[in-house]
Protein backbone atom coordinates (compact mmCIF):
# COMPACT_ATOMS: atom_id res chain seq x y z
CA UNK A 1 0.00 0.00 0.00
CA UNK A 2 1.08 3.40 -1.15
CA UNK A 3 2.23 5.61 2.24
CA UNK A 4 0.15 8.58 3.12
CA UNK A 5 0.00 11.29 0.53
CA UNK A 6 -1.15 14.50 2.96
CA UNK A 7 -0.57 17.17 0.51
CA UNK A 8 -3.03 15.35 -1.80
CA UNK A 9 -6.15 14.59 0.97
CA UNK A 10 -9.23 16.00 0.69
CA UNK A 11 -10.35 18.15 3.12
CA UNK A 12 -12.09 17.02 6.55
CA UNK A 13 -15.88 17.16 7.29
CA UNK A 14 -16.87 18.85 4.33
CA UNK A 15 -17.42 16.85 1.04
CA UNK A 16 -15.20 14.69 1.04
CA UNK A 17 -16.76 11.44 3.28
CA UNK A 18 -19.87 10.07 3.57
CA UNK A 19 -22.57 8.93 6.80
CA UNK A 20 -21.73 5.88 8.31
CA UNK A 21 -23.28 2.80 7.00
CA UNK A 22 -26.38 1.56 7.88
CA UNK A 23 -26.25 -0.11 11.12
CA UNK A 24 -22.37 0.28 11.67
CA UNK A 25 -21.09 1.97 14.58
CA UNK A 26 -17.98 4.29 13.40
CA UNK A 27 -16.12 6.31 16.14
CA UNK A 28 -16.86 9.71 16.27
CA UNK A 29 -13.54 10.83 16.12
CA UNK A 30 -13.12 8.98 12.99
CA UNK A 31 -15.63 11.52 11.34
CA UNK A 32 -13.73 14.21 13.23
CA UNK A 33 -10.32 13.62 11.79
CA UNK A 34 -8.19 13.31 9.15
CA UNK A 35 -8.35 11.52 5.70
CA UNK A 36 -5.79 10.04 4.09
CA UNK A 37 -5.10 9.00 0.41
CA UNK A 38 -4.16 5.71 0.28
CA UNK A 39 -3.71 4.46 -3.29
CA UNK A 40 -5.53 3.23 -6.71
CA UNK A 41 -6.27 0.40 -4.95
CA UNK A 42 -6.83 -0.71 -1.50
CA UNK A 43 -3.38 -2.46 -0.22
CA UNK A 44 -1.78 -1.94 -3.34
CA UNK A 45 -2.68 -4.83 -4.69
CA UNK A 46 -1.54 -7.59 -3.36
CA UNK A 47 -4.09 -8.27 -0.37
CA UNK A 48 -3.36 -11.52 1.73
CA UNK A 49 -5.70 -14.48 1.88
CA UNK A 50 -6.89 -13.55 5.30
CA UNK A 51 -7.82 -9.85 4.14
CA UNK A 52 -9.71 -10.98 0.77
CA UNK A 53 -11.58 -13.75 2.72
CA UNK A 54 -12.83 -10.39 5.70
CA UNK A 55 -13.30 -7.95 3.05
CA UNK A 56 -16.01 -10.55 1.06
CA UNK A 57 -17.54 -11.12 4.28
CA UNK A 58 -17.65 -7.66 5.25
CA UNK A 59 -18.79 -6.79 2.08
CA UNK A 60 -21.16 -9.47 1.46
CA UNK A 61 -19.14 -10.91 -1.90
CA UNK A 62 -17.39 -13.75 -3.04
CA UNK A 63 -14.14 -14.09 -2.40
CA UNK A 64 -13.66 -13.76 -6.02
CA UNK A 65 -15.16 -10.24 -6.36
CA UNK A 66 -13.63 -9.51 -2.77
CA UNK A 67 -10.17 -10.18 -4.51
CA UNK A 68 -11.43 -8.06 -7.75
CA UNK A 69 -12.23 -5.31 -5.37
CA UNK A 70 -8.80 -5.39 -3.23
CA UNK A 71 -6.65 -5.71 -6.54
CA UNK A 72 -8.00 -3.77 -9.32
CA UNK A 73 -7.72 -0.49 -10.55
CA UNK A 74 -10.71 2.06 -9.98
CA UNK A 75 -12.62 4.11 -11.98
CA UNK A 76 -11.09 7.67 -13.28
CA UNK A 77 -10.87 9.84 -10.69
CA UNK A 78 -11.91 7.56 -7.53
CA UNK A 79 -9.30 7.09 -5.05
CA UNK A 80 -9.28 4.78 -1.61
CA UNK A 81 -9.63 7.34 1.62
CA UNK A 82 -9.19 6.17 5.21
CA UNK A 83 -10.21 8.62 7.93
CA UNK A 84 -8.09 8.35 10.79
CA UNK A 85 -8.52 10.05 14.51
CA UNK A 86 -7.78 13.63 15.59
CA UNK A 87 -4.50 12.80 17.42
CA UNK A 88 -3.12 9.94 14.97
CA UNK A 89 0.44 8.92 15.84
CA UNK A 90 2.80 9.25 12.51
CA UNK A 91 2.75 5.20 13.18
CA UNK A 92 -0.79 5.11 12.23
CA UNK A 93 -0.52 6.95 8.91
CA UNK A 94 1.79 4.91 7.36
CA UNK A 95 -0.02 1.46 8.94
CA UNK A 96 -0.39 -0.88 6.33
CA UNK A 97 -3.52 -1.76 8.68
CA UNK A 98 -6.74 -2.13 7.35
CA UNK A 99 -10.23 -1.39 8.98
CA UNK A 100 -13.04 -1.86 7.02
CA UNK A 101 -15.19 1.05 8.45
CA UNK A 102 -12.65 2.95 8.37
CA UNK A 103 -11.77 3.10 4.52
CA UNK A 104 -14.17 4.55 1.96
CA UNK A 105 -13.94 5.37 -1.52
CA UNK A 106 -13.70 9.25 -2.82
CA UNK A 107 -14.15 10.80 -6.43
CA UNK A 108 -11.77 14.15 -7.17
CA UNK A 109 -13.17 14.96 -10.45
CA UNK A 110 -16.94 14.66 -9.02
CA UNK A 111 -17.01 15.00 -5.70
CA UNK A 112 -18.62 11.96 -5.02
CA UNK A 113 -18.36 9.90 -2.11
CA UNK A 114 -19.04 6.41 -0.80
CA UNK A 115 -18.49 3.69 1.95
CA UNK A 116 -19.13 1.19 -0.97
CA UNK A 117 -16.32 0.07 -3.97
CA UNK A 118 -17.18 2.00 -7.28
CA UNK A 119 -17.29 -1.63 -8.73
CA UNK A 120 -19.61 -3.03 -6.21
CA UNK A 121 -22.89 -3.10 -7.65
CA UNK A 122 -21.30 -4.25 -11.28
CA UNK A 123 -19.28 -7.39 -9.48
CA UNK A 124 -22.79 -8.21 -7.40
CA UNK A 125 -24.51 -8.21 -10.35
CA UNK A 126 -22.35 -10.84 -12.48
CA UNK A 127 -22.67 -12.71 -8.94
CA UNK A 128 -26.17 -12.90 -9.32
CA UNK A 129 -26.10 -13.72 -13.24
CA UNK A 130 -23.43 -16.92 -12.54
CA UNK A 131 -26.34 -18.03 -9.96
CA UNK A 132 -29.07 -17.37 -11.43
CA UNK A 133 -27.02 -19.60 -14.45
CA UNK A 134 -26.36 -22.42 -12.24
CA UNK A 135 -29.79 -22.52 -10.44
CA UNK A 136 -31.38 -22.46 -14.07
CA UNK A 137 -28.85 -25.52 -14.79
CA UNK A 138 -29.42 -27.72 -11.94
CA UNK A 139 -33.64 -26.83 -12.51
CA UNK A 140 -32.94 -28.27 -15.85
CA UNK A 141 -30.46 -31.12 -14.61
CA UNK A 142 -33.24 -32.04 -11.76
CA UNK A 143 -35.78 -32.08 -14.76
CA UNK A 144 -33.95 -34.27 -16.41
CA UNK A 145 -33.06 -36.44 -13.57
CA UNK A 146 -37.29 -36.27 -12.55
CA UNK A 147 -37.87 -37.74 -16.26
CA UNK A 148 -35.41 -40.19 -15.86
CA UNK A 149 -37.20 -41.88 -12.54
CA UNK A 150 -40.09 -41.63 -14.00
CA UNK A 151 -39.19 -43.51 -17.58
CA UNK A 152 -37.47 -46.25 -14.60
CA UNK A 153 -40.97 -45.94 -12.80
CA UNK A 154 -42.67 -46.93 -16.58
CA UNK A 155 -40.20 -49.44 -17.24
CA UNK A 156 -41.04 -51.36 -13.65
CA UNK A 157 -44.47 -51.10 -14.57
CA UNK A 158 -44.26 -52.58 -17.85
CA UNK A 159 -42.64 -55.39 -16.11
CA UNK A 160 -45.26 -55.71 -13.49
CA UNK A 161 -47.57 -55.90 -16.04
CA UNK A 162 -46.10 -58.88 -17.58
CA UNK A 163 -45.46 -60.49 -13.97
CA UNK A 164 -49.41 -61.41 -13.92
CA UNK A 165 -49.00 -63.98 -11.32
CA UNK A 166 -46.71 -60.92 -9.56
CA UNK A 167 -44.17 -63.40 -8.17
CA UNK A 168 -41.61 -60.66 -8.89
CA UNK A 169 -39.90 -63.01 -11.66
CA UNK A 170 -41.13 -63.52 -15.89
CA UNK A 171 -42.21 -66.76 -17.02
CA UNK A 172 -41.54 -68.04 -20.44
CA UNK A 173 -45.42 -67.46 -20.74
CA UNK A 174 -45.63 -64.16 -19.08
CA UNK A 175 -42.99 -62.78 -21.08
CA UNK A 176 -44.31 -64.25 -24.53
CA UNK A 177 -47.65 -62.75 -24.06
CA UNK A 178 -46.48 -59.56 -22.77
CA UNK A 179 -44.28 -58.92 -25.67
CA UNK A 180 -46.87 -60.09 -28.42
CA UNK A 181 -49.57 -57.94 -26.56
CA UNK A 182 -47.12 -54.49 -26.63
CA UNK A 183 -48.66 -51.50 -28.45
CA UNK A 184 -48.51 -51.88 -32.26
CA UNK A 185 -48.08 -48.17 -32.50
CA UNK A 186 -44.90 -48.76 -30.20
CA UNK A 187 -41.16 -49.09 -31.25
CA UNK A 188 -40.89 -52.74 -29.80
CA UNK A 189 -41.24 -54.53 -33.33
CA UNK A 190 -38.89 -52.73 -35.16
CA UNK A 191 -36.16 -52.99 -31.94
CA UNK A 192 -36.34 -56.50 -31.75
CA UNK A 193 -35.99 -56.76 -35.59
CA UNK A 194 -32.96 -54.93 -35.48
CA UNK A 195 -31.35 -56.40 -32.13
CA UNK A 196 -32.85 -59.85 -32.59
CA UNK A 197 -33.79 -60.35 -36.12
CA UNK A 198 -37.16 -61.81 -34.96
CA UNK A 199 -40.83 -61.08 -35.70
CA UNK A 200 -42.06 -60.02 -32.41
CA UNK A 201 -45.68 -61.25 -33.36
CA UNK A 202 -44.70 -65.07 -33.50
CA UNK A 203 -44.41 -66.80 -30.54
CA UNK A 204 -42.07 -69.01 -31.47
CA UNK A 205 -39.41 -66.21 -32.22
CA UNK A 206 -40.40 -64.60 -28.68
CA UNK A 207 -39.70 -67.94 -27.26
CA UNK A 208 -36.30 -68.03 -29.08
CA UNK A 209 -35.86 -64.29 -27.52
CA UNK A 210 -36.53 -65.42 -23.88
CA UNK A 211 -34.46 -68.62 -24.10
CA UNK A 212 -31.36 -66.55 -25.15
CA UNK A 213 -31.69 -64.17 -22.40
CA UNK A 214 -32.61 -66.43 -19.85
CA UNK A 215 -28.94 -66.89 -18.83
CA UNK A 216 -29.49 -69.30 -16.29
CA UNK A 217 -31.86 -71.50 -18.22
CA UNK A 218 -34.34 -71.70 -15.21
CA UNK A 219 -37.38 -70.81 -17.20
CA UNK A 220 -37.94 -67.56 -15.58
CA UNK A 221 -36.11 -64.37 -16.17
CA UNK A 222 -34.95 -62.80 -13.31
CA UNK A 223 -34.76 -58.78 -12.69
CA UNK A 224 -31.02 -58.80 -14.00
CA UNK A 225 -31.96 -61.14 -16.84
CA UNK A 226 -34.84 -58.69 -17.55
CA UNK A 227 -32.64 -55.16 -16.97
CA UNK A 228 -29.96 -56.85 -19.74
CA UNK A 229 -32.48 -57.28 -22.09
CA UNK A 230 -33.81 -53.73 -21.92
CA UNK A 231 -30.54 -51.80 -22.08
CA UNK A 232 -30.63 -54.02 -25.49
CA UNK A 233 -33.81 -52.66 -26.51
CA UNK A 234 -32.58 -49.12 -25.84
CA UNK A 235 -29.83 -49.44 -27.81
CA UNK A 236 -29.93 -47.80 -30.96
CA UNK A 237 -29.82 -48.96 -34.74
CA UNK A 238 -26.85 -47.69 -35.24
CA UNK A 239 -25.08 -48.74 -32.14
CA UNK A 240 -26.77 -52.25 -32.68
CA UNK A 241 -25.39 -52.03 -36.31
CA UNK A 242 -21.70 -51.61 -34.66
CA UNK A 243 -22.05 -54.34 -32.74
CA UNK A 244 -23.98 -57.15 -34.44
CA UNK A 245 -20.48 -55.51 -37.52
CA UNK A 246 -18.21 -56.70 -34.90
CA UNK A 247 -19.67 -59.77 -34.13
CA UNK A 248 -20.11 -60.74 -37.04
CA UNK A 249 -16.30 -60.33 -38.10
CA UNK A 250 -15.42 -63.31 -35.98
CA UNK A 251 -16.62 -65.60 -38.70
CA UNK A 252 -13.90 -66.98 -40.16
CA UNK A 253 -12.83 -66.11 -43.62
CA UNK A 254 -12.19 -69.87 -44.21
CA UNK A 255 -15.94 -70.93 -42.20
CA UNK A 256 -18.75 -72.92 -44.08
CA UNK A 257 -20.41 -69.47 -44.38
CA UNK A 258 -17.73 -67.95 -46.46
CA UNK A 259 -16.78 -70.69 -48.75
CA UNK A 260 -20.97 -71.16 -49.31
CA UNK A 261 -21.12 -67.26 -49.83
CA UNK A 262 -17.85 -67.61 -52.42
CA UNK A 263 -19.53 -70.62 -54.33
CA UNK A 264 -22.43 -68.90 -55.22
CA UNK A 265 -21.67 -65.16 -55.25
CA UNK A 266 -22.59 -63.10 -58.45
CA UNK A 267 -19.99 -61.26 -60.69
CA UNK A 268 -20.56 -58.37 -58.93
CA UNK A 269 -19.70 -60.47 -55.51
CA UNK A 270 -22.62 -60.51 -53.89
CA UNK A 271 -25.84 -62.81 -53.25
CA UNK A 272 -29.20 -61.96 -54.64
CA UNK A 273 -32.46 -63.62 -53.70
CA UNK A 274 -31.53 -66.51 -56.71
CA UNK A 275 -28.39 -66.96 -54.98
CA UNK A 276 -30.19 -67.45 -51.96
CA UNK A 277 -32.07 -70.17 -52.72
CA UNK A 278 -28.85 -72.02 -53.67
CA UNK A 279 -27.35 -70.94 -50.74
CA UNK A 280 -30.33 -72.56 -48.53
CA UNK A 281 -30.45 -75.79 -50.01
CA UNK A 282 -26.61 -76.36 -49.70
CA UNK A 283 -26.65 -75.19 -45.97
CA UNK A 284 -29.42 -77.18 -45.62
CA UNK A 285 -27.76 -80.36 -46.69
CA UNK A 286 -24.84 -79.50 -44.30
CA UNK A 287 -26.84 -79.58 -41.49
CA UNK A 288 -28.79 -83.14 -42.29
CA UNK A 289 -32.05 -81.24 -43.24
CA UNK A 290 -32.26 -81.01 -46.65
CA UNK A 291 -34.70 -78.18 -47.93
CA UNK A 292 -37.28 -78.38 -50.93
CA UNK A 293 -37.24 -75.74 -53.55
CA UNK A 294 -40.48 -74.15 -51.96
CA UNK A 295 -38.77 -73.81 -48.52
CA UNK A 296 -35.77 -72.68 -50.14
CA UNK A 297 -37.32 -70.47 -52.26
CA UNK A 298 -39.35 -68.96 -48.66
CA UNK A 299 -35.98 -68.49 -46.73
CA UNK A 300 -34.22 -67.10 -49.43
CA UNK A 301 -37.21 -64.15 -49.46
CA UNK A 302 -37.07 -63.77 -45.81
CA UNK A 303 -33.42 -63.50 -46.11
CA UNK A 304 -33.31 -60.61 -48.29
CA UNK A 305 -36.16 -58.67 -45.91
CA UNK A 306 -34.07 -59.36 -42.88
CA UNK A 307 -30.91 -58.17 -44.52
CA UNK A 308 -32.86 -55.23 -45.50
CA UNK A 309 -33.96 -54.35 -41.71
CA UNK A 310 -30.34 -55.05 -40.40
CA UNK A 311 -28.26 -53.05 -42.45
CA UNK A 312 -27.96 -49.20 -43.38
CA UNK A 313 -30.82 -47.55 -45.50
CA UNK A 314 -28.33 -48.15 -48.47
CA UNK A 315 -29.02 -51.95 -48.82
CA UNK A 316 -30.21 -52.49 -52.06
CA UNK A 317 -32.24 -55.74 -52.29
CA UNK A 318 -32.11 -56.07 -56.15
CA UNK A 319 -27.94 -55.72 -56.35
CA UNK A 320 -27.37 -58.33 -53.45
CA UNK A 321 -25.50 -58.96 -50.20
CA UNK A 322 -22.32 -58.75 -49.25
CA UNK A 323 -20.03 -61.02 -46.98
CA UNK A 324 -20.28 -58.08 -44.58
CA UNK A 325 -24.32 -58.24 -44.71
CA UNK A 326 -23.50 -62.26 -45.08
CA UNK A 327 -21.78 -62.22 -41.80
CA UNK A 328 -24.58 -60.20 -40.23
CA UNK A 329 -26.96 -63.14 -40.09
CA UNK A 330 -24.77 -65.27 -38.31
CA UNK A 331 -23.52 -63.02 -35.88
CA UNK A 332 -25.64 -65.01 -33.55
CA UNK A 333 -25.14 -68.25 -34.40
CA UNK A 334 -24.57 -70.74 -37.20
CA UNK A 335 -26.55 -70.13 -40.05
CA UNK A 336 -27.94 -73.47 -40.94
CA UNK A 337 -29.92 -72.88 -36.92
CA UNK A 338 -31.41 -69.36 -38.31
CA UNK A 339 -32.67 -70.99 -41.49
CA UNK A 340 -34.38 -73.45 -39.22
CA UNK A 341 -35.09 -72.08 -36.35
CA UNK A 342 -35.27 -68.52 -36.73
CA UNK A 343 -36.88 -67.30 -39.31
Amino acid sequence: MASADNSNKPPTKTYHHPSPPNNTSVDADFLEGDTIVLSDTVNGGSPSKSEIERVGRAVGVTVEIAKKLLVEELPSGWKVCKLVEINHSEDELASDSLDIHSIYYFNFDTGESSWDHPLVAKYRAEQDEKTKARLANLSKQKRENAEHDKQKVVKKKERMSFDTNKDGALSKKEFTNGLRGADPKSTVGKQLISIFGVNWRVKSDIVRIFNEIDEDGNGELSLIELRKFVERMDESSDAHRAIVARRGSTVADNSSEKLVFDKYKNENGKLDINNFEKVWKEMGAQAGKPFSDKQCQKWAGKTMKRLANLSDAEFDVEDGASFEDFKTLSASGPLFEIVTKRM
